[in-house]
C-alpha cells in the first residue's frame, strides 16, 4: 500500500521525490528496486529521524551518497550508505502529534475511543527467530525516560483528546526500576487514559507483585507471546527462556 501511494504521487508529479522507510524496506531495498512498477527514490534505513532532514539537503546539492542510512539506485543498480549510528538520547525526540487528523484514529473494541501508539523505548536484545526487532534495531535496547514518556502521555490525553494508547515498544518492561516508575507517575496523574502493551511473559512472573499497579495505571491488555509449550519449542524458536522461566537470557 505505501509503494502504491508512492507510484500515485509520482504519477500526479514525477518531480516529487518518493521516500519510504521502516524495517521491510531496510532489509529488502534491492526487491524493492528490482521491481520498475516501484517509484521510490531513497530508502531511510534503520531509524530515520537524522537521516531525513539531512537526506533532504542533500539531495538538491547531489550529495545522497553522502547521508549515512539511505538506498537508492546509483547507475541503475541498488546501493546503500552505511547505517546510521542510533539516536542515543530518546528524550530529544519528539513526535509532531499536531499533523495527525485525529478523528481517523480510534480503538474498536469497546468502549469505543480516540487512540494513539507511542514508543518508550526502541530495541529488542532477545533473539527470537520469527522477530525482526534484533536484527532492525542491531540489538540494542534505549529507552526514554518515565518523566519523558508521561509528557508524551499528557500531551495525547490533554491536547488532541487520546483515551487509549498502545505501547508499541518491543520490550518496554526491559528495565524493572525505569517500567515502576512510569507505573507509579501514570498513577498519581490520574490521567483519564487506558493502555494496550506487549511484553515478555517472564517479565509479567518476575512483577507478579506490582500487576496491581499495571492496573491501577491503566493497562487493560496485555499481549504476551505462548509460542512454544515445551522446551524443545522454545529453543527452536530461539526464544531465550524455558518453560519453568528459570531461564532468561538473550541468545545470539
Amino acid at each position: 500500500a505505501a509503494l502504491e501511494t508512492l507510484r500515485i504521487a509520482k504519477a500526479v508529479d514525477p518531480a516529487i521525490v518518493a521516500a519510504i522507510g521502516g524495517p521491510h524496506p531496510t532489509f529488502m531495498y534491492p526487491e524493492i528496486y528490482a521491481d520498475p512498477a516501484n517509484r521510490v527514490d531513497y530508502v531511510l534505513r534503520g531509524e530515520a529521524e537524522e537521516t531525513l532532514p539531512l537526506l533532504l539537503a542533500a539531495i538538491p546539492q547531489g550529495k545522497a551518497g553522502e547521508v549515512e542510512g539511505v538506498a537508492f539506485l546509483k547507475d541503475g543498480e541498488p546501493f546503500a550508505t552505511p547505517l546510521r549510528a542510533h539516536v542515543p538520547d530518546l528524550d530529544s525526540l519528539q513526535p509532531a502529534w499536531h499533523l495527525l487528523d485525529w478523528k481517523d484514529y480510534h480503538y474498536n473494541i469497546e468502549p469505543w475511543g480516540r487512540m494513539a501508539s507511542m514508543l518508550t523505548s526502541r530495541g529488542c536484545m532477545m533473539g527470537c527467530s520469527f522477530c525482526s526487532h534484533r536484527q532492525f534495531w542491531r540489538g540494542d535496547w534505549r529507552a526514554r525516560s518515565p518523566e519523558n514518556a508521561l509528557a508524551e502521555v499528557r500531551l495525547l490525553v490533554e491536547k488532541f483528546g487520546v483515551e487509549f494508547i498502545t505501547l508499541i515498544d518491543p520490550y518496554p518492561t526491559n528495565d524493572p526500576v525505569r517500567w515502576e516508575r512510569f507505573l507509579d507517575l501514570l498513577i498519581a496523574t490520574r490521567l483519564p487514559v487506558k493502555l494496550l502493551m506487549e511484553t515478555r511473559v517472564e517479565d509479567i512472573i518476575r512483577d507478579e507483585k506490582i500487576l496491581p499497579k499495571y492496573r491501577a495505571a491503566g493497562v487493560i491488555h496485555l499481549y504476551l507471546g505462548t509460542e512454544g509449550g515445551s522446551d524443545e519449542q522454545l529453543v527452536a524458536l530461539n526464544k531465550g527462556s524455558t518453560v519453568d522461566l528459570k531461564d532468561r537470557k538473550s541468545v545470539v
